[in-house]
């Protein structure tokens, strides 16, 4: 009776235990965790982080909203911290200020009600680059003539002013110099035409100020210019970002900043860089316009006062601000910061997967090996049953009197049978450790 308990019940023990680790306590469940966005620069003073609150299950990842925590420590000691509220789309801004500047080295940690939703050593830049706020090339022998996007660059379907600058050591020929200036690929408005040459004791110059609407991928500019003495030709591009989202330079003047894309979009996400890291950020709804363009407006007064400097503002149509897809506007005169998209300073998400398959292992590897241990016991069960039954068989013809001899059993049918067993226990026990 134990024999027959042993070839029928572990098989069926075996199930069981498969039924519980697929839908039981082994079962695998979705995760909770977050990633952070932002620029630490060493010394700052201020911290505004972007962050992704997530639910992940196998390869399946939806954002996912709820309270999130945040925490930048430097040792033992915490530096900073904040809290806020992720909406359905899964995104949250937290800023605060640090009580000391920040070093080189910290830790940030994200948590939801306690727990760890991500957290990770962050490493800060040493500094931020300050540079001219327009994009200018030259050309030119004796003298020089000077091609400048006003802005650094220029959006489809947006006007952008374009500045020529005519310079030369002396001032000859400059009550004669004529300009031709086009753009391949877009519409020209001439804004302002030079009173004529401006000079001192370094020689003269002259400008010329063209408003340009990009209206194909690229745009290509051609200015020639003729004096008395001089006739100088330049071809080159447009500094263009397809698909960008325009910054209306009337911003600073409306105390509002007014922002437009040639394609639908819903929102537009922002964050302002200084000297010293991403001071701030946040996001736009973007409204659809009778033109097909979208467009949406936030007043200065909800950004929080700064001191002068440099600043840029980066716009994006995707929250975590890929490469290539984001445009940063100087909104100062004269300086920029240097554009720096937002890194990735923690990702929560490979943690989290790596506990959950952790907890599941430790439910799921015993019960493997149990069903690998009755698999042993089955097939050590069955191969002692078949030879004490010929041994019984041979008992029973002796007792009779009968010399009848009892062939050997077929072995390759035997171990074929074995080893099928051995397999289908082999593949129970995989499905409970990595089903």
């Amino acid at each position: 009776m134990s024999e027959l308990r042993i070839l029928y019940g572990l098989p069926a023990l075996s199930g069981i235990a498969i039924a519980f680790v697929l839908l039981g306590p082994g079962a695998r469940r979705h995760v909770e965790a977050a990633r952070a966005y932002g620029v630490p620069v060493v010394g700052a003073t201020r911290f505004a982080v972007r962050v992704e609150s997530v639910r992940r299950y196998a390869e399946l990842e939806e954002p996912f909203g709820g309270p999130v925590e945040l925490e930048w420590t430097h040792g033992a000691t915490v530096i900073g911290a904040a809290a806020a509220t992720a909406g359905g789309d899964g995104w949250v801004e937290l800023a605060g200020e640090l009580s000391a500047p920040l070093p080189t080295d910290s830790r940030l940690t994200l948590r939801r009600s306690g727990s760890v939703l991500g957290e990770g050593d962050v490493l800060a830049v040493a500094s931020l680059a300050v540079q001219p706020s327009r994009s200018c090339e030259s050309t030119g022998n004796t003298g020089k003539l000077q091609i400048c996007v006003l802005r650094g660059v220029a959006v489809p379907e947006s006007p952008e002013q374009v500045q020529v600058t005519w310079s030369s050591r002396g001032g000859e020929g400059h009550s004669k110099a004529t300009l031709e200036f086009s753009a391949s690929g877009g519409d020209v408005q001439k804004l302002r035409m030079s009173p004529g040459p401006v000079c001192d004791a370094n020689g003269c110059s002259e400008n010329w100020i063209y408003t340009v609407v990009a209206r194909a991928p690229a745009v290509a500019l051609d200015v020639e210019l003729r004096a008395a003495a001089e006739h100088v030709t330049y071809h080159g591009e447009l500094p263009l970002q397809p698909g960008g989202i325009w910054l209306d330079p009337a911003s600073r003047r409306e105390a509002r900043l007014m922002l437009r894309s040639a394609t639908p979009r819903s929102a537009a996400y922002l964050s302002l860089l200084g000297e010293k890291g991403r001071l701030w950020g946040g996001v736009v709804p973007l409204a659809s316009e009778p033109n097909g363009f979208s467009g949406g407006t936030l007043p200065v007064s909800a950004l929080p006062a700064f001191a002068e400097g440099p600043l840029t503002l980066i716009l994006a149509s995707d929250p975590s601000e890929p490469k290539g897809y984001v445009v940063a506007w100087p909104l100062g005169s004269g300086e920029r910061v240097a554009t720096v998209t937002s890194m990735r300073l923690v990702d929560g998400v490979p943690g989290a997967i790596e506990r959950e398959e952790k907890r599941a292992r430790a439910i799921r590897r015993p019960v493997a090996l149990l069903i690998l241990v009755g698999a042993i016991t089955v097939l050590a069960t069955l191969a002692r049953r078949v030879a004490r039954e010929k041994r019984r068989l041979q008992a029973h013809l002796a007792g009779r009197g009968e010399s009848l001899a009892i062939a050997d059993p077929r072995w390759g049918l035997v171990l074929g049978v074995l080893a099928a067993l051995a397999c289908a226990f082999a593949a129970l026990a995989l499905v409970a450790a990595y089903g």
